[in-house]
This record gives C-alpha cells, sequence and structure tokens, in this order.
C-alpha cells in the first residue's frame, strides 16, 4: 500500500515539468508563522497536523487522474465529510476553513499607500458578520458615523446643558429647546443600546470580542453606570414645585453633564481624529478647553447670582450681575442674552486674572477661575512654544542647511549664475531632508514595524526590479505555455450555480463540477505571453477566451504539487524580508533637469536607480539596440542587470548607455555592494541563485553584443572557416586519390540501400 502511494506520487510529481526539466527543488520547507498557524486551523480537533509531503497519497490511491480541479475536489469532500461528521465543535472549524480558502493564493498586494485607504493591519480585521444582527464592527463605516454623531451631541450638552440651567427658568414643552433636548436624549438611550451591540478588541488574547455576554461584562463594569447617570430624568421623578426642592432639581441635573465623559471614548474611536496631525490637535483642544471654561464660569456666576438671592432673605444682596447691569450700565435686565454677554465678559476678566466679585459665592467662583486661568495659560504658552520649535524636524534642517550653504556661497563669492543653480537645487532638495530624517525614524522601529511600513511605502517599487520577478516567477515555473489556475480580480463577486447542484457524493460529476469550478471564479488558463512587469496574457481553456495584464497575484497555486506550493510559501515569506532590507538600504538623490545620471564609458556600472518622481531618459540601454532611446517615468528602474553582474561575479564596468534626467527627479539608488550583502545571508539563497543566473545571462549579452559591435565574432568565425579549409586540403593531399574514390563509391552504394529499403 506504502509503495502504491509512493508510486502514485512520484507519478504526479511527474506531471509538473516545465520545458523537460522539473522545477527547481528549494530545499526544507521553510514558512512563516501565519502559514503554521492556517495549517494547524485547518487540522480536525484531536489530531496531529499530516506531513506536507504525505497530503496527496491518498487522493492519488483513490483516483490517479492528474488534473487540476479532481484533487482538490476529492480532498474537498473527504474533509468536509469528516468535519460534519464532528458535530458542532467542528462547524467551527469549518469556518476557520472557509476563512482560509485562499491559503495557496500568491500574496501580491505591494499596492503604492499614496493611492489607496488602508484598513488598520496591526490588529486582524473584525470577524465577517454572518448574521444581521451580529455585533457591529467599531471601526465600520456605519458605526464611524454614529460616533461622530455622538461627538456633536456631546458638544450640544457640554455648552446647552449648563446654559439650560443657568438662564432658563422653566422649559415649555413645546418649545424648541425641549423637542432638541427629547431628540439628544433618545440619542444618548440608543447609543446604550449601541454599546451592547458592539464588539471590541481584546489586546491581552489577541482578539475581537463579538459575543454578546463578553460585551456586556465589559460595559457594565463601569461605563454603563455613568452612562445611567446622565440619563435620569430627574425633571419627571419630583412634581413638587417648593423653591428649596426645585434648586436641588437644577443642581441634580447637572449629572447630565456625566455625558461629557464620553468624548474621550468617541475621539479614539473616530479614525478622521487619529489621523491628525499633533499640531492640529492641540489647537483644537486648547481652543475647546478655551470656549468651555468660559462658558462654564459664565454659568457658574449666573447661577452663584440666583441660589444667592433665591430666597425672600436674600433678594436685595447686591451680586456681581446685579451691581453690573443697575450701577454700572444703568439698566435693567433685557434678556438672557444681554445676562450672558455680561456673564461672559466676567468670565474673560477672571481669566486673565482680575478679581470681581460681590458675594462669598462669586469670590470662591472667581478664585477658581484665576487658578484655573493661570494653569491654562502656562499649559498653552508651553504647549505652544514647543510645537513652533519642533514643528517640522526635518523642515528645521532643512533651512537650517540652506542658510548655511548660502552663507557659504556669499563668503566664497560664487558667481551669480552658481548661486541661482545652488539656490534652485536647494529649494527642491527638501525631500532628501525628510526621506532621510524619516529613514533615521524607521530604523528606531521593531523589526515587524519595520517590515510593515516597508511593505507599504516601498514595496510595490522593489518587486517590480526585474531580477525580483524573474526569481519570484522561476521559483513557480511561469513560462510561456505553462497550465495554470487564474483566480477572479480583487472585490469580483462570484457567481455560483442557480438551478444546477453537485453530487458530492458521485466522483465522476466532472462536468458539472468544471463548470461550477468556472462559474466560481478560478479557471484553468495557458500563458501565451509574459510581460516583464509580472502581467501575462492568457488563453482560458474552457472557452478559448483571451485575457491581457492579468496581475501576478490573480495566480493560485493550491492545486500544484505539495512541492510548488512549499516553494512558493517560501518565496512570498522571503520576499517580504527582501523587501524590508532594500527598502532600508535604499539612498534618495536628486537631480535636476538635463543632470547626467550615468555617463557611457565614465560611470561604473555598480547601482540600480528607482525613478520615484520624474523622468529619465536612456540612449544605449538595450545593448542590442545601442542607438535606442527609452524612457524611465515614475515607478521604473535601470540599472538592474548591472547589479546582478555584479552579484554574479563580474567586477564593475563602465556603463554602456547614457542615462540623463529631462526634469527634475528624485531617485531610489540601491548600491551593488548592498545588494550581495543582503542576498548572501542566510534566508536568501534562491534570490542569489536566481539573481546570479539573471546577471550571467545579462553579462552573455554584453559581451556578445560589444563582440559584434568590434568585429570579435566575425574575427572568430573567419579564423574557424580558415581552419576548417585548411584542414580538408591538408586531408586531401594527404589521401591518395584511388582511396578517396573507394570512400565515394561506399556512400553511394549505403546510399542506394537506404533508397531501396525505403
Amino acid at each position: 500500500m506504502a509503495d502504491d502511494a509512493d508510486a502514485a506520487r512520484k507519478e504526479r510529481m511527474a506531471d509538473y515539468r516545465v520545458g523537460g526539466r522539473h522545477l527547481v527543488h528549494l530545499g526544507p520547507d521553510v514558512l512563516s508563522r501565519d502559514t503554521m498557524t492556517k495549517e494547524r486551523a485547518l487540522t480536525p480537533l484531536g489530531e496531529e497536523p499530516a506531513p506536507r509531503e504525505s497530503v496527496a497519497s491518498p487522493v492519488s490511491q483513490k483516483s490517479p487522474r492528474s488534473s487540476l480541479t479532481s484533487t482538490p475536489r476529492a480532498l474537498v469532500k473527504r474533509v468536509s465529510k469528516r468535519l460534519q461528521r464532528m458535530g458542532s465543535r467542528a462547524s467551527s472549524l469549518l469556518e476557520v476553513g472557509k476563512q482560509e480558502q485562499d491559503f495557496f493564493d500568491l500574496d501580491d498586494s505591494y499596492l503604492d499607500s499614496r493611492k489607496m485607504d488602508h484598513r488598520t493591519v496591526i490588529r486582524g480585521h473584525y470577524p465577517r458578520r454572518e448574521k444581521w444582527y451580529a455585533a457591529l464592527d467599531p471601526d465600520g463605516p456605519r458605526r464611524q458615523g454614529w460616533d461622530g454623531l455622538m461627538l456633536a451631541l456631546v458638544v450640544y450638552v457640554l455648552f446647552v446643558t449648563p446654559y439650560e440651567l443657568a438662564f432658563v427658568a422653566h422649559v415649555k414643552k413645546t418649545s424648541a429647546l425641549y423637542i432638541c433636548n427629547t431628540i439628544v436624549d433618545v440619542c444618548f438611550w440608543c447609543d446604550v443600546l449601541f454599546q451592547f451591540n458592539t464588539g471590541y478588541y481584546h489586546a491581552d488574547q489577541g482578539r475581537w470580542i463579538t459575543d454578546r455576554k463578553g460585551i456586556a461584562s465589559r460595559y457594565l463594569k463601569l461605563w454603563f453606570w455613568l452612562d445611567m447617570a446622565s440619563l435620569l430624568p430627574f425633571g419627571l421623578m419630583v412634581q413638587r414645585e417648593d423653591v428649596s426642592i426645585l434648586r436641588l432639581i437644577r443642581l441634580i441635573r447637572l449629572f447630565k453633564l456625566l455625558r461629557v465623559a464620553k468624548a474621550p471614548r468617541l475621539l479614539a474611536n473616530i479614525q478622521v481624529i487619529a489621523t491628525m496631525s499633533y499640531k492640529q490637535k492641540c489647537v483644537w483642544k486648547y481652543l475647546l478647553v478655551l470656549c468651555s471654561m468660559l462658558h462654564l464660569m459664565a454659568c457658574a456666576i449666573r447661577m452663584a447670582h440666583d441660589f444667592q438671592r433665591g430666597t425672600k432673605t436674600h433678594y436685595e444682596t447686591n451680586s456681581y450681575l446685579r451691581w453690573r447691569v443697575l450701577e454700572s450700565r444703568r439698566s435693567s435686565f433685557r434678556g438672557n442674552g444681554a445676562l450672558y454677554v455680561d456673564s461672559l465678559d466676567w468670565a474673560v476678566s477672571v481669566m486673565l486674572g482680575n478679581s470681581a466679585y460681590r458675594t462669598t459665592a462669586e469670590g470662591i467662583i472667581s478664585i477658581l477661575g484665576n487658578l484655573f486661568g493661570v494653569m491654562f495659560v502656562a499649559f498653552l504658552f508651553g504647549d505652544l512654544t514647543n510645537i513652533l520649535c519642533n514643528l517640522d524636524p526635518a523642515a528645521n534642517e532643512f533651512k537650517q542647511t540652506v542658510d548655511n550653504l548660502n552663507r557659504f556661497a556669499y563668503e566664497q563669492q560664487f558667481p551669480k549664475e552658481v548661486r541661482s543653480a545652488l539656490h534652485e537645487y536647494l529649494q527642491q532638495s527638501e525631500g532628501l531632508f525628510r526621506s532621510k530624517f524619516h529613514h533615521s525614524l524607521l530604523n528606531q522601529l521593531s523589526p515587524n514595524l519595520q517590515e510593515l511600513i516597508a511593505h507599504f511605502q516601498l514595496g510595490h517599487r522593489v518587486v517590480r526590479a526585474p531580477f525580483v520577478t524573474y526569481a519570484r516567477q522561476c521559483t513557480l515555473g511561469l513560462v510561456v505555455g505553462r497550465r495554470l489556475v487564474i483566480r477572479p480580480p480583487r472585490g469580483h463577486q462570484h457567481t455560483y450555480l442557480d438551478d444546477e447542484t453537485i453530487d458530492e457524493d458521485d466522483p465522476d460529476d466532472d462536468e458539472l463540477y468544471s463548470r461550477a469550478f468556472a462559474k466560481k471564479g478560478r479557471r484553468e488558463a495557458v500563458i501565451v505571453r509574459i510581460h516583464p512587469d509580472m502581467q501575462y496574457d492568457v488563453r482560458y481553456l474552457d472557452d478559448a477566451t483571451m485575457e491581457e495584464r492579468v496581475t501576478h497575484d490573480r495566480i493560485s497555486v493550491r492545486d500544484e504539487s505539495q512541492r510548488i506550493q512549499k516553494a512558493v510559501s517560501r518565496m512570498e515569506y522571503v520576499t517580504k524580508l527582501l523587501v524590508t532590507q532594500v527598502a532600508k538600504a535604499l539612498e534618495m538623490h536628486l537631480f535636476m533637469g538635463g543632470d547626467f545620471v550615468i555617463r557611457k564609458d565614465i560611470t561604473l556600472n555598480r547601482a540600480m536607480y528607482i525613478v520615484d518622481s520624474g523622468k529619465v531618459m536612456l540612449l544605449g540601454s538595450d545593448v542590442l539596440k545601442p542607438w535606442g532611446m527609452s524612457f524611465s517615468p515614475e515607478g521604473e528602474c535601470f540599472g538592474d542587470r548591472s547589479i546582478a553582474m555584479i552579484v554574479a561575479g563580474h567586477a564593475p564596468r563602465p556603463s554602456w548607455y547614457n542615462a540623463r534626467a529631462t526634469q527634475i527627479s528624485r531617485l531610489l539608488v540601491l548600491d551593488a555592494a548592498q545588494l550581495v550583502e543582503i542576498i548572501t545571508a542566510p534566508g536568501f539563497e534562491q534570490f542569489h541563485k536566481f539573481i546570479h543566473r539573471f546577471g550571467v545571462w545579462a553579462s552573455f549579452k554584453v559581451a556578445f553584443a560589444r563582440a559584434m559591435r568590434e568585429g570579435g565574432i566575425a574575427r572568430i568565425a573567419d579564423e574557424w572557416l580558415a581552419r576548417e579549409q585548411a584542414a580538408a586540403a591538408a586531408s586531401e593531399e594527404e589521401v591518395p586519390l584511388d582511396l578517396r574514390l573507394d570512400a565515394l563509391e561506399q556512400k553511394l552504394d549505403a546510399l542506394l540501400a537506404r533508397t531501396s529499403s525505403g
């Protein structure tokens, strides 16, 4: 039985030949942590993960057919039936299997972060909501919109509630203020319900909590009781008209200000606030604190006036507001608006350090206002000074460098043209200072964060380098005529069969399964053309249609052999490491319009250039077209063959082409010595192997083209032809004529015999 399994596996592995040769074996199976986690998640409970080389053996015994769909189909059927027999615990594993259905799909998401709106990748994505009543995603667009509304209502409560308690004696149920307060109360009650139905991320456990019990347990610890205290309708609980009771109710209604405690939670959840710079946050924070402090102090002095004169005994008490209105302004109370302006004027004067009060309550509020004003001004000037001094460290260094160079040019009495060119270059070089500043900043981060930032910042540049694409394509064996499976583009909605069903118990239902396989999005195809930017023209086998420029990340290798799956998994993981190391080694250089980047026969080829912005003109970069002109726009690279030749063991040689910037261009430069140091480190053996092969082929093309230009090929051919002719003449002189005639007669007899037998 074991011999049959080994034979079947060898037969299946023999089907994956490319150009008459096996794909290169990549050595031990070194997988990333995510790969191992996915494999353990797909293993049934109570069993150990099976060896990866033996996965195909049972399938091969049952069905000797070797196709891209039959083997995975049989494996899926066997796993599904076994999970169904395992009961309720197996259903959760089945859901995990559905989430990891793209386990063997290529990871090629090196996209430009400047052109995308990424969700957080530090913590895992929120679990998919299978039911409409499932817990809400706190980072979802609807929940974000609700948090924005609640933040606006918190600001409303912060300003309207104190004003209502201080300046409005009685609110009619038909007034606009009463209606607005009712709507706000209803919204806060709804927010309590949302809190019971919104998941949260548990940092200690490293997962999202979505069950109602866990959510309620967390909410009931503290925040629920604060919300309840702020939502109780104290005004409806007491219907007595006693003045002392009404004054107490007005004080108790201040509990509504507990709703302001929601503000920090809401600000932390709203992503727009999280992406604001610290300068903007500081300005808005102090502006809001200043306005709220002035407003609360104005309402406090008005409430002190009412409580001091609230009884008949103290009605004639000369409070500050009474003195201000009757004696200073020589007028009577004309309404809440004028009284609020007087109260706000008092708050401003107290915040500035003045002391203005007539009663004991006003004196206490005045002293507290003076203390708050002193602390506020101290913190305000401290933060503003810090912001202005450290507004932009990179810009400060840039300005200081510009001033020093301008002073140097003036002291050395450079000509006006030189100073103008220097000034123009310096004005455009601010990006260089920022790049160096950010590079030093990234070196202080953890390795995982460095890999993450390099992935989003420069990953889409590095993976487009020709020798990187060559290594990745060689690993998968992507050549013209290769048969593979293409999955739909990202965001494509799969269409399933409506009237047709698949009989899982019938292993011979291949036709229907193939149609369902195609309608679900994955289709078999053959490569007809390979583009240099990791894109392919393919022809689908089901309807013979063509699709041009299929991206590399749409190739599915889940139906490939175990050896290819392991090789691709290792290559994708090592590619991430390579992107991180190369991104850290790249240095930005600025070239003005007309500057030479590379001079023919002068500049040594020891670096690769990636155009980050601008455009570079290349003359003779193709060794077979010495006068050919091409342009490298943003995102393209040149000089890759030069550093690949150095990796192959060749010494740096003068360039065979010219490269000149046609406009102001920023280039990312990778030195060959740094690339050699990176790929010779342990773990990059496959990249070193394929880049070495890429460099050998590039060196051969350069040497062949140079020999053709210098006449070396013709000279070698002439010398070889002369040697052959001389040898033939010498042999004719040495062999007698009769022997030559006998040899010719034998050849004719042999030819006649073959003709007669045919």
